[in-house]
């Protein structure tokens, strides 16, 4: 067989059900996918600035992902059937084994970024699972990862002034630090008296 089908392609055209598809995918993942992470979603970390030290000691990255996962497959599921049901007549399209050969070789092998994005991801993957061996906190491990990587020049200044988004940081940071912040002051106690 020299051709390979795929379910979904994109077409220009008002009632094109695979361009739905595509676009229907697209939104869906990212909003199902980003609820079973805590740095998913800007709103997820929100909530988790919002508890106390406690539960925030209890609902790290990985337990929020297991937290997450029962509410998180009924949603998968659900969209999957939904999905099904509204886009099973959708066109599929033979894309030649050819031009995928072509592309990959374009391509071409792993640079070193893209290695060292990827050694990254694996360590950073390592550190949360086994954190509770190695009691360092999250922030720590992610500090040190960066400092690797400024260290044997695989990013540089240039890319953390452009490429990182440093208001939407700094926006997160206040307010996970609300909770603490009230806290340390005794304006939760106020705030309380007041409303009550």
């Amino acid at each position: 067989n020299n051709s390979i089908t795929f379910p979904i392609i994109s077409k220009k055209g008002e009632k094109d059900l695979a361009s739905t598809h595509l676009v229907n995918a697209l939104l869906y993942g990212i909003f199902l996918g980003a609820t079973f992470f805590l740095t998913g979603k800007l709103f997820n970390l929100i909530i988790f600035g919002m508890f106390d030290p406690q539960t925030q000691y209890v609902f790290q990255w990985l337990y929020w992902l297991y937290a997450s996962c029962f509410t998180g497959a009924l949603m998968l599921g659900a969209y999957l059937l939904i999905s099904w049901l509204f886009f099973r007549n959708a066109r599929q399209l033979s894309v030649p084994k050819w031009a995928i050969v072509e592309q990959l070789k374009i391509l071409n092998k792993m640079s070193r970024p893209e290695w060292a994005a990827l050694a990254s991801i694996f360590a950073m993957a390592v550190g949360i699972m086994t954190a509770s061996i190695h009691k360092v906190e999250i922030p720590w491990l992610v500090m040190t990862i960066i400092m690797i990587l400024l260290i044997f020049g695989t990013i540089g200044t240039n890319e953390i002034k452009t490429r990182i988004d440093w208001p939407t940081l700094i926006f997160m940071g206040a307010i996970m630090a609300w909770v603490p912040v009230l806290s340390a002051t005794g304006l939760d106690g106020t705030i309380i008296e007041k409303i009550g």
